[in-house]
């Protein structure tokens, strides 16, 4: 007996030094560089997608860490700035430097500079930080010349490894538990601390599956299989927090579910199994958000009770389809019966009279200070809770507002653009539309590419999807 306890002990010893070592030698594979490539630029690479990570977990609070009492988001917008000028030169004075097939992204780039000089010119102005911070949305662009050239310098499994990593933490730190001793650090050393919005995890939900999608080399099954656990996990922090993640993500997933038509009419019982395993994450997922939500009034006294109320609480919360289908017109002006919806609505709305009255259309009204219309004191609420928000919730009236119709038209050009560069990479058409589709919903109902870490993520990964063969 001791001799086959002995043979066994050490059976399992031999095969997990096996295992640990065969995941060393995988993890050496993915992180030392090609022989070909050069050691400084592979350490940038990883330093860019190490900050990349952080970001995407963390959000907010981490670009806000103040550095010599500024924030770190500040380097990030003026790192995109940097790359973004760097681009233009080289494209117009070194045009043979740029891969032939981008070029037409670079030159429309040029159209958004344009656009931005015609409104700074048309439009009093200081060189100071506000014009830096309100034209940060253009300087972001840079970020796509970071993706392109740092993310593609790194083996496309560490990247697809990173990601999965990275967006479960932030699902962990999301819906399970914020560890306090993070929350503590970020009191302390970043300028706010918020927890991550709906729009960001649904940016990182659609990275993900992309992601998993091009670049794993795992079978379609497993594919199909983290698309719909990874639904199922964020689809309840959508439905509590935001309408507009809520329904871009049910577009993603049913875009996506109809790119897998073939392997799920071939795997039905696959399938089921999956779909019950998702509707499982879904409830269990439920659960954790009904208790991290701050209300007092569905505090069960037992466990059973939990169970009867909790979907319907997540369900009702927010009333998800109170927004969808309450439009009608009132004078002229387009309402909602929402209030969230209408609040929205009014600001755009306002934001266009208030530029038609002013002649502001055609250049919009700069970058020196915020739009008049959001301190309107007949209109309080707009300031937010805090007294500070001074964003129009819309990335497209932004655009409008602060560079006119023309700069909304340079960066359409510039978006049609990307889609040609897409096309001509040989990337698929509805890849594109899966990922552009959910972000331009919720770049239209939230503060996204006016700050500094979405437009980072998303950006980055758009350069190195474009940087792909």
């Amino acid at each position: 007996m001791n001799i086959i306890s002995f043979t066994l002990l050490r059976y399992f010893s031999m095969l997990k030094n096996i295992q640990i070592n065969n995941l060393f030698e995988y993890l050496k594979k993915l992180l030392i560089p090609k022989k070909e490539q050069k050691v400084i630029i592979y350490v940038l690479s990883l330093f860019y997608l190490i900050n990349l990570l952080f970001v995407i977990v963390f959000g907010r609070p981490f670009v806000g860490i103040l550095i010599f009492n500024q924030q770190l988001g500040k380097a990030y917008v003026l790192g995109g700035a940097i790359s973004l000028l760097i681009i233009l030169f080289i494209s117009i004075f070194l045009n043979k430097k740029i891969p032939k097939e981008i070029r037409i992204l670079t030159n429309s780039s040029i159209l958004i500079l344009i656009g931005f000089a015609i409104s700074l010119f048309l439009n009093d102005f200081q060189l100071n930080m506000y014009l830096f911070k309100s034209s940060s949305y253009i300087w972001s662009l840079g970020y796509i010349g970071f993706g392109y050239y740092f993310l593609s310098k790194i083996n496309k499994e560490l990247i697809v490894l990173a990601v999965i990593l990275s967006a479960f933490s932030l699902y962990f730190i999301s819906v399970i538990n914020y560890p306090n001793f993070i929350i503590d650090i970020f009191i302390s050393n970043s300028d706010k601390f918020q927890l991550v919005k709906a729009a960001d995890s649904l940016l990182i939900f659609v990275i993900l599956n992309l992601i998993v999608d091009k670049y794993s080399n795992i079978s379609e099954n497993l594919k199909l299989s983290i698309l719909m656990f990874s639904f199922g996990l964020f689809l309840p922090y959508y439905i509590y927090q935001s309408r507009g993640s809520l329904l871009a993500a049910l577009l993603f997933f049913t875009i996506c579910v109809f790119s897998y038509r073939k392997f799920i009419l071939n795997n039905y019982l696959i399938v089921f199994i999956y779909t019950f395993v998702t509707a499982l994450l879904f409830y269990l997922s439920s659960y954790s958000i009904a208790f991290i939500s701050v209300d007092e009034e569905f505090m069960p006294e037992n466990f059973a009770e939990a169970n009867t109320g909790i979907i319907d609480n997540i369900l009702t919360e927010k009333e998800p389809r109170s927004g969808f289908l309450t439009f009608y017109f009132d004078n002229g002006r387009i309402k909602s019966l929402d209030a969230t919806t209408d609040w929205r609505l009014d600001i755009w709305q306002d934001l266009l009279d208030d530029l038609s009255l002013n002649d502001k259309l055609f250049a919009g009204f700069g970058y020196s200070e915020p739009f008049g219309i959001m301190s309107d004191p007949s209109e309080p609420g707009r300031l937010g809770r805090d007294g500070l928000n001074e964003h129009v919730h819309n990335y497209f009236f932004n655009i409008i507002g602060r560079g006119g119709l023309l700069q909304l038209a340079f960066f359409l050009i510039f978006y049609l653009c990307v889609y040609i560069v897409w096309k001509r990479k040989n990337l698929k058409s509805i890849d594109f539309v899966k990922l552009f589709l959910p972000i331009m919903i919720v770049s239209s109902l939230d503060v996204t590419m006016e700050g500094v870490h979405f437009p980072f993520i998303f950006l980055s990964f758009l350069g190195y999807f474009l940087s792909s063969d």
